[in-house]
């Protein structure tokens, strides 16, 4: 039996990188650096980028630290617009809903007006809960 040869370029792995892409990462993130922006920075495409986040737990965590930081990044620019004035306060928010996932708390009243209508309570019982058999 032969062996099956590999065929197409060969993974890219942190050794691909530049020397200083962890220290590239962490700038990115400080400054609200986006994956988008990483990547040029890095020097890579999506795909490989796709493929260091799939392969390598080292390159997952720095982009978790990237990201930790540019939320804190967009954090302090919106403190700083409500200390300061400035800004578009809707284009911040939209930002933090489209990169970070926040979203606007709703909550809902399932009570009628005359209070007519109310919601009922229902309790579920685990088998042998309060079972007096």
């Amino acid at each position: 039996m032969t062996e099956k040869r590999k065929v197409g370029r060969p993974r890219t792995t942190v050794n691909d990188l530049p020397e200083d892409w962890y220290e590239i990462m962490r700038e990115c993130g400080q400054e609200g650096g986006t994956g988008v922006e990483c990547r040029a920075l890095l020097g890579i495409g999506e795909s490989a980028w796709y493929t260091l986040l799939e392969d390598s737990e080292e390159f997952r965590e720095a982009d978790e630290v990237r990201k930790t930081l540019a939320e804190v990044w967009y954090q302090r620019q919106g403190r700083q617009m409500i200390k300061n004035g400035g800004g578009n306060a809707a284009t911040w928010i939209f930002t933090m809903k489209n990169m970070f996932g926040w979203r606007d708390k709703s909550e809902i009243d399932h009570q009628s007006t005359d209070g007519s209508m109310s919601p009922t309570r229902i309790e579920l019982v685990a088998p042998g809960e309060d079972d007096d058999s």
